[in-house]
């Protein structure tokens, strides 16, 4: 309805339709109409007054899509014709393109890209919930998108973790993730008393990347490791790549951006070690150590010169808040390179933590994803026994529910905000919460399946109750809710309008009889319609619904 009403004011007023679209507000209350437009912006144009613009255009604009069009103060108020909104409505939402917008684009999302040898923990679970819901969203929203995660399987770590396999492994099996995290953690405890094990680690990686024989071959069984331990958490989170390449991928091509950058004197050396020098009093980049051996930096840079050649519109790096100025020194690099900056984003995130715990690999004070997922499954199993104990297929049901209050908890957030991870909020059956939305899907079901077959042809009724309409309402903005999500790469938008969707429609349930009454056709075309969008919704940010709770 933003769209109609844009469109309208767009033959009034000199502002382009999809400026007058972004102005549209939703009046705090019902008495002052459904949609209104504020006049303030076009005060200074037109040397008037907001209210008397407000007024002049209530009394220019005519449509039967609204039952009135008044002035209040500096604001248009458009009334909808209830009746004939909801018929609308209805018949958007029931089509299999509804939500989507046909925004054109290439783009590449990099995300999760956890490190290889360490666990898949908290730190590493937002970028991929972040991402993932961002991917979903531009994808649906009509962008060819490309999701790539970028693993951390090079880096001075691997020589400490080669030191630690070398000397302290005994009769540690090395056969999954935890056996390599132990070696990770034994050689920092022991670097702290014998400092030079970390000058090893570095003459260890210094070896790994001259092509020794003996490390490449410890170096892929820590990946290959790693890589089915990473497998099991996509699966469980549902989550697919396009392409999956470690930073090792880019070693070789490092060696050629570095001839390249030398030969142009963009980069140049720094106390033995190879930098491009940055702008301002930022720190200079540091894309070769003194001993010659690479750095992230030249690695990513790297990465941005190759897919570059795929000529993407855009280039999306979800990485937390703590690596932004890695970002502002890697894309003034690539800008150098005659790459266009404005290609490059930095789609940035808060931290995630629990009160009073402090997350670090290197001592093994580190809450896994899988741990988290465990408690939450068990306290839902609680909830679920106590509630409803003849539920079939509880323990598929409960890992459905704890899954998505874990992935709720987290992006109904502004990404930008830092997170203090709360069990009460997250598992919560009637607060903002993905078991409450989830069993609002599993009540509208539950209606549903009582009427196997619809007898007779859709009827409206005479006048729209206000929880109807109300319903109806939030239902049509979806597509605006989609767009927004997408612009501006925040799937909080999403997951705030699926909370809101779902107490619409409880506020309906609680108000309007559905079975037995006169307008039961209607009002379960009105359950269905609200099912199909949740569902979609909730898709978006990596959420799947459950039929029964």
């Amino acid at each position: 309805m933003k769209s109609e009403i844009a469109q309208l004011l767009s033959k009034n007023i000199s502002l382009n339709k999809e400026d007058i679209e972004k102005l549209i507000e939703i009046p705090p209350s019902p008495e002052l109409g459904d949609y209104a437009f504020p006049c303030f912006t076009l005060a200074k144009e037109l040397k008037k007054s907001p209210i008397h613009i407000a007024e002049d255009l209530s009394k220019r604009i005519k449509s039967s899509e609204f039952e009135k069009i008044e002035a209040k103060g500096p604001y248009v108020n458009f009334f909808v014709n209830k009746s004939n909104f909801v018929k609308t409505a209805l018949k958007e939402s029931g089509k299999k393109d509804f939500g989507k917008s046909k925004l054109k684009g290439k783009i590449l999302i990099d995300y999760s890209h956890p490190n290889v040898a360490k666990h898949f923990g908290i730190h590493n679970l937002r970028s991929t919930l972040i991402g993932h819901a961002i991917y979903n969203t531009l994808e649906f929203s009509g962008y060819k998108v490309r999701s790539i995660n970028h693993l951390g399987d090079w880096g001075t770590q691997f020589g400490k973790l080669l030191v630690a396999y070398k000397k302290f492994r005994g009769k540690l099996n090395i056969n999954n993730i935890e056996s390599l995290n132990e070696l990770y953690i034994k050689f920092h405890t022991e670097a702290e008393k014998n400092p030079e094990l970390e000058e090893n680690a570095r003459n260890e990686f210094k070896k790994l990347e001259l092509g020794d024989k003996e490390n490449l071959k410890l170096w892929k069984l820590f990946r290959e490791i790693s890589l089915k331990e990473f497998d099991k958490t996509y699966k469980i989170l549902g989550i697919k790549f396009d392409e999956i390449k470690g930073e090792s991928y880019f070693k070789d091509s490092v060696k050629t951006l570095v001839a390249d950058l030398k030969q142009r004197h963009i980069a140049e050396e720094s106390e033995g070690a190879l930098v491009i020098k940055q702008p301002g009093e930022r720190p200079p980049l540091i894309l070769q150590k003194s001993d010659e051996a690479s750095t992230y930096a030249s690695r990513d840079l790297a990465a941005i010169v190759e897919r570059m050649k795929s000529k993407p519109d855009k280039i999306l790096y979800v990485v937390d808040n703590a690596q932004s100025l890695h970002f502002e020194q890697v894309f003034e690099a690539a800008e150098r390179l005659g790459i266009n900056r404005n290609k490059l984003e930095h789609v940035k995130f808060g931290r995630l933590r629990f009160e009073d715990s402090q997350m670090s690999t290197r001592t093994g004070n580190i809450i896994l994803f899988e741990s988290l997922l465990e408690k939450a499954e068990e306290e839902i199993k609680k909830i679920i026994n106590e509630k409803n104990p003849s539920l079939k297929n509880k323990d598929k049901i409960a890992k459905q529910v704890a899954l998505a209050s874990i992935i709720y908890h987290d992006l109904q957030n502004n990404r930008l905000h830092d997170i203090i991870f709360d069990w009460k909020t997250a598992l919560s059956f009637e607060g903002k919460s993905g078991p409450y939305i989830l069993y609002t899907y599993a009540r509208a079901s539950s209606i549903l399946s009582k009427v196997k077959k619809k007898t007779g042809k859709l009827s409206f009724p005479k006048s729209i109750a206000e929880k109807e309409f109300l319903l109806a309402k939030k239902i049509n903005s979806f597509p605006e809710v989609v767009e927004k999500s997408a612009r501006d790469y925040s799937p909080h938008t999403i997951a705030e309008y699926s909370y809101e969707l779902a107490q619409c429609f409880n506020e309906f349930y609680h108000s309007c009889q559905v079975i037995g009454s006169e307008e039961e056709s209607f009002r379960l075309s009105l359950i269905k319609s609200f099912q199909i969008t949740l569902n979609t919704s909730l898709n978006l940010i990596g959420i799947t619904p459950v039929d029964e709770m």
